[in-house]
């Protein structure tokens, strides 16, 4: 059995008087990409990158809380359904913004673009499409009343 000592050290586990104190999820290899280590509440992009120099891949860094015989633990972890990958082939201005989108296809929409503008070379053209896009995607939830998920409020707030 392992000590909680033990098991709060291997697992980043932190607290201080029951708070949580934020930890990181450490670097993850995942369907052939890899995560770096990152802070809690962060998006990790892989290393792997398309010719424009931008991610293939990006994962969330979430927090993970365990009920213990030890009281409440805090820790971080890649949250796996966040797992996003695009073809290096896509450009923003290709992507369309339907004004029936679902709250799924709008979140995914957010995903692609978040990973197309991971490179801190966007051009200024390529800058004014993605901010053509999330407001695409803002004015779909308005006037449709789409219900706002974490997950895309994630994705737009990483894009900006």
């Amino acid at each position: 059995m392992q000590s909680y000592f033990s098991y709060s050290t291997n697992n980043q586990v932190k607290y201080f008087s029951g708070l949580p104190i934020p930890t990181t999820c450490k670097e993850q290899n995942y369907m052939n990409f890899t995560f770096n280590e990152v802070p809690q509440f962060t998006v990790s992009y892989s290393n792997q990158v398309c010719p424009g120099n931008y991610s293939e891949a990006s994962m969330t860094c979430t927090n993970k809380q365990l009920m213990t015989n030890n009281g409440l633990l805090f820790t971080s972890q890649f949250d796996f359904s966040s797992f996003t990958t695009i073809s290096c082939s896509l450009q923003i201005s290709n992507i369309n913004v339907s004004s029936n989108a679902t709250t799924a296809e709008l979140e995914m929409t957010a995903k692609q673009i978040q990973l197309l503008t991971s490179t801190t070379n966007l051009d200024k053209n390529q800058a004014t499409e993605a901010v053509d896009v999330i407001s695409s995607i803002t004015n779909v939830i308005v006037n449709n009343g789409n219900n706002v998920s974490t997950q895309l409020l994630t994705d737009i707030l990483a894009t900006v």
